[in-house]
């Protein structure tokens, strides 16, 4: 829903008379961080006496909101201001304390991929994301710590997201970064 509605009010900027004026997109992008708040949300959910099956669901609404951001990164053409409020996004949604290990890991695909094979070029964008990247990796690091691809891939409910992945073309001809190749830091 947030990629959708994100999309027509970009499409609705773009329309705007040189008179009119609209919100910023990332004050769109912080609007939908409020709004799906998980401790809000369960806040809600704790006052009516339904906590149950959906607690799960709610801690998580915002993880699903990275991936589909992370897909919306790799597939869509965005513009610079469009893609650099995406990316700021990211860093301030909520990681729950506990995630399902197939989502964790098929996040850490999708980050991988758009490093890879979509970088980011804007150096704010870029920071924005490693940031987001980072706090991944720290929150489930227990989760990934054995984590490799060709394992990963042997998984029969993840075949369709290597399929979506290995569709996406690098932007540039320079080499692909794999997924457990470490990156390399300069000295300092």
């Amino acid at each position: 829903m947030f990629l959708q509605t994100y999309k027509a009010l970009r499409d609705d900027r773009e329309a705007l008379e040189e008179d009119e004026e609209m919100i910023s997109p990332t004050q769109i992008c912080t609007l939908f961080v409020d709004w799906t708040d998980p401790h809000k949300l369960r806040t809600i959910v704790d006052a009516h006496g339904k906590l149950g099956s959906e607690h799960q669901a709610i801690m998580s609404i915002q993880l699903d909101m990275a991936e589909k951001v992370l897909r919306s990164l790799l597939e869509e053409n965005w513009g610079r201001d469009d893609k650099r409020a995406l990316c700021q996004l990211l860093p301030k949604l909520h990681l729950p304390d506990s995630a399902d290990d197939d989502k964790v890991k098929g996040l850490k695909v999708l980050l991988y991929t758009l490093r890879s094979r979509r970088p980011i070029r804007d150096t704010t964008t870029n920071n924005a994301f490693t940031k987001f990247e980072a706090a991944v990796m720290k929150k489930y690091a227990q989760q990934l710590q054995e984590f490799s691809e060709e394992e990963y891939r042997k998984l029969e409910q993840l075949e369709k997201l290597f399929e979506y992945v290995d569709s996406i073309i690098p932007d540039d001809d320079e080499e692909e970064i794999g997924l457990d190749e470490p990156k390399r830091k300069g000295k300092k």
